[in-house]
């Protein structure tokens, strides 16, 4: 028996990391999402339903060294993105 596991055709990247008064800011861009809204995961947490234009900025509001860890995924769950980690 061979197991074909799918993969997802959502794909996300972290375009941009940066500091706005020291608090950490990321930019997220991705792409395959089809319905009209996704939500963004920060370290497993829903943070944001947005709809599906194709980027969002996290303001995490933390200071300091951190890693957070991203993932899309269609509102009804039905597929999520790769994940993608971001160290400050």
């Amino acid at each position: 028996t061979i197991a074909v596991l799918a993969t997802s055709p959502i794909t996300l990247m972290a375009t941009n990391q940066y500091k706005v008064r020291g608090y950490h800011h990321v930019d997220l861009e991705w792409n395959g999402a089809t319905n009209t809204h996704v939500t963004v995961y920060r370290d497993n947490e829903a943070v944001s339903t947005e709809l599906n234009d194709g980027q969002y900025t996290d303001e995490p509001r933390n200071k300091g060294g951190r890693t957070y860890i991203y993932k899309v995924c269609e509102v009804d769950l039905s597929a999520c993105s790769n994940e993608v980690q971001v160290n400050f």
